[in-house]
């Protein structure tokens, strides 16, 4: 009765392990919603439902890896678990490729916050650049000089939130 009662006290941390794995998921595609829309509306761009389906479609696909680390988890705590009772000692078996696939999760949404930023700012650069070239093709043309002034204000207020 007593290894019984141990048993289920040691499911007990584990399910607030898991409990805080998928928690801490759906905290990252959060926060990369969050950046997403903050940064769209600082450019003042319209914020449409497909990103928010690209949203819905990050919850799913990594809900599903996710649920599949569970899976393999328990089965690897359930036969470690037998082992050792066979065997004769305690052992505390951790849900770690839930954890795993936890981290790289975390990891992918940060790299996807970070690009967006950098890949932003290099198109913004792009422009400028070919702004110049155009300057420098055709000093007559004041027009190029008005795109390039506006575009130049546009990367320092971006620059200055």
């Amino acid at each position: 009765m007593k290894e019984l009662f141990e048993t289920l006290l040691l499911d007990r941390y584990r399910l607030i392990a898991f409990v805080l794995e998928y928690i801490v998921i759906f905290a990252a595609i959060c926060a990369d919603l969050f950046a997403g829309l903050r940064k769209a509306r600082r450019e003042n761009k319209l914020r449409t439902s497909f990103g928010f389906r690209k949203t819905l479609d990050k919850i799913l696909q990594y809900y599903g890896v996710a649920f599949f680390a569970t899976f393999i988890d328990i089965l690897i705590i359930y036969i470690v678990n037998g082992l050792a009772l066979e065997l004769g000692f305690k052992m505390f078996a951790f849900p770690i490729i839930t954890l795993i696939v936890t981290f790289y999760v975390c990891f992918i949404e940060y790299r996807s916050i970070r690009e967006k930023r950098d890949a932003k700012e290099n198109a913004r650069i792009d422009e400028v650049n070919r702004l110049l070239s155009e300057l420098l093709k055709d000093k007559s043309n004041w027009e190029v000089v008005e795109n390039l002034i506006t575009a130049l204000k546009k990367i320092k207020n971006v620059n200055a939130d």
